[in-house]
């Protein structure tokens, strides 16, 4: 589907609003009478030829006799649709030909499956948006966007907020081109007699005892809630040999996947119970991480619940710290100041950068988070046995391999890779440059052909972390053998630095393109070239103290010409990973926060365009979900 032009280019027409799903944002809920309708809509084709049929859907009354329910005009072959007022109950169809003389009938039931996700950002479809932003073209080719757009006034000409990004669930980043979705709506497209139900918790950003089990805190779209809730979170301290714990207030969700799945199935819920399966507190893999373990409420059915026929997720990584793994992979080198006071600062800025994007080694990622897993999710498992989801019916996700076999390519070829992901990863380097005046911050895969300290670290990221995780997800499934899927097979070939063909010596199609353009020089092409990129490289950049070679790192790509031409979901992007340009571009929004005050210092009041298309860097593309979505559902 998203590989077809005229659909991919038009999402806008093809994907319903939130509003026109059985999503309710503000309720952070599903409309069970619209989910869960009594009533379907069905079709059917037949052997007759003639022009005129009676088509008719009847039931059987208790008496043996025959009541009508519905009955049309319509072309013998095909029938209109015909209304069935209760689903999964016996009914009979016909179609009557009337010349020449001719009657067939057929029993019809319909079923419902009912399928529901759970998890992180990999199930939540994060970096895809169901509306990617729309530009507007015309102020685009007239003013075009400042490199800074998205932290200044400079673009908002561009993009109104009727054309801003859209999701499926803003706060959570959950979109209808996530790979649960996909594989429902496959199963749908095959399974003719029955209608399928899909509901999905999933939330980017989400970890098993921050966001399954309890309420998550500061999910990526948190500050647009309608209605926050705030909530007050244990946290554990260690000052010597003692430990204590405080409760520290934060914005949450309303509930945690495991009670929004509860309250779904449930004719009846009652009020959620205390429950422990290890009291005592421990620290997470990163810094700022929800604590693992201690109290959490549980969800209770007073009366009978409804069968999740298949239940989907992927859970670990937040756990774990791959966002962290990540983060120290592409984490540039100090920032270095001059002057009287040059000392003091730079210690600040580089801590406080350091806090905000919590790199962690993939060492330490493994020794820390790695372990748990079994843990967690025995105790994943043990809510969802309560809730009466069979083990038989839970199908678990894999983590891929980003990063494939880049260690071990020949070093021009790692080059490049850190050269395409410093432009691709160039907005956190905009971003540090706006608020520790810094132009220097130069983030990118560290891929070790400088340094060989580099190439180490991308070896010990397959080798120390990622295999490990998904050795242990795949050994840490429930005993009950809950169903696995290793999603790594469809990133072959379309890793983080994969290029399409063509793509090289100043040519590549706009999906193999990573940056905007930055200058009337960047925007017009017959003015570009590698070699005009390469002379002027040492030049001072429009509106900023360093050099062009500063925001410009691989000048064997051009940028896109216009961003209103940009597509999100162009099949020609060979890599099956975002990067922080696309991410940022596909998810713009220009919004304003909708508290009357606001969550965070950050939140304004007037139009600005948002900051959580950031959360969409390094996370598959549409594409990828496909794949995914066809090792699930073949």
């Amino acid at each position: 589907m998203i590989t077809n032009p005229a659909v991919y280019t038009n999402l806008r027409s093809v994907l319903p609003p939130s509003k026109d799903t059985a999503w309710d944002e503000e309720r952070q809920q599903y409309d069970k009478s619209v989910l869960f309708r009594k009533t379907a809509q069905i079709s059917a084709i037949s052997s007759l030829k003639g022009p005129d049929c009676i088509w008719e859907v009847t039931s059987k009354l208790s008496s043996g006799e025959t009541k009508p329910v519905t009955q049309l005009k319509g072309a013998c072959s095909q029938s209109p649709y015909l209304t069935v007022p209760d689903i999964g109950v016996d009914y009979d169809l016909q179609v009557v030909q009337l010349t020449p003389p001719a009657r067939i009938s057929t029993p019809v039931r319909i079923k419902t499956k009912l399928i529901v996700a759970l998890g992180d950002s990999f199930a939540s479809g994060e970096g895809n948006p169901d509306h990617p932003a729309k530009f507007n073209a015309i102020a685009d080719r007239k003013r075009g966007l400042p490199h800074d757009w998205f932290l200044s006034n400079g673009g908002l000409a561009v993009l109104s907020k009727e054309n801003s990004a859209q999701w499926w669930s803003q706060s959570c980043h959950r979109s209808l081109l996530s790979w649960p979705a996909m594989a429902a709506l496959k199963r749908a497209i095959h399974e003719k007699d029955s209608i399928v139900q899909f509901a999905s918790f999933a939330c980017s950003g989400a970890e098993v005892y921050d966001g399954l089990l309890n309420p998550q805190i500061e999910p990526p779209g948190y500050e647009y809630l309608p209605n926050p809730t705030a909530g007050f979170i244990p946290v554990k301290h260690t000052t010597g040999d003692s430990d204590t714990v405080t409760k520290v207030r934060r914005v949450t969700l309303k509930y945690s996947q495991i009670q929004a799945l509860s309250d779904l199935i449930c004719d009846a819920p009652a009020k959620p119970v205390e429950q422990v399966y290890q009291r005592t507190l421990q620290p997470g893999v990163r810094h700022g991480q929800r604590d693992f373990y201690g109290a959490f409420d549980t969800p209770q059915c007073k009366s009978r619940r409804l069968t999740v026929d298949n239940l989907y997720f992927m859970f670990g990584g937040n756990d774990t710290g791959f966002s962290s793994v990540v983060s120290g992979a592409i984490f540039p080198q100090d920032l270095k100041y001059e002057g009287l006071v040059a000392k003091p600062f730079q210690g600040l800025v580089n801590n406080g950068l350091f806090q905000r994007l919590r790199p962690v080694s993939p060492q330490a990622a493994a020794s820390k988070g790695i372990p748990e897993l079994p843990k967690l999710f025995d105790h994943l498992s043990k809510e969802l046995k309560s809730l009466g989801v069979r083990p038989e019916a839970t199908l678990m996700v894999g983590y891929p391999d980003l990063i494939q076999d880049l260690p071990s390519r020949s070093a021009e070829e790692r080059k490049n890779c850190a050269l395409r992901t410093a432009d691709g990863f160039s907005p956190f380097q905009v971003l540090v440059g706006k608020f520790a005046r810094h132009d220097g911050a130069r983030f990118g895969l560290r891929t070790g052909y400088r340094e060989e300290s580099e190439s180490l670290l991308l070896k010990a990221i397959r080798d120390d972390y990622i295999s490990p995780l998904r050795k242990a997800m795949e050994e840490s499934r429930s005993p009950d053998t809950w169903q696995y899927v290793d999603s790594n097979s469809v990133f072959l070939g379309r890793d983080i630095c994969a290029k399409p063909p063509g793509c090289s010596h100043g040519q590549c199609p706009q999906g193999g393109r990573v940056r905007w353009a930055w200058s009337h020089l960047d925007r017009v092409a017959q003015a570009w070239s590698p070699l005009t990129c390469e002379a002027r490289r040492e030049e001072s950049a429009p509106g900023r103290k360093g050099p062009i070679s500063q925001i410009i790192h691989d000048c064997s790509v051009p940028a896109w010409t216009s961003v209103s031409d940009f597509q999100l979901y162009d099949p020609s992007k060979q890599a099956g990973v975002r990067l922080a340009t696309d991410a940022i571009l596909g998810a713009a929004r220009l919004d304003r926060a909708t508290h009357s005050v606001a969550v965070t210092p950050f939140a304004q009041k007037k139009p600005h365009f948002t900051m959580d298309g950031l959360f969409g860097s390094a996370h598959p593309t549409a594409h990828m979900h496909a794949a995914i979505a066809d090792l699930v559902q073949p």
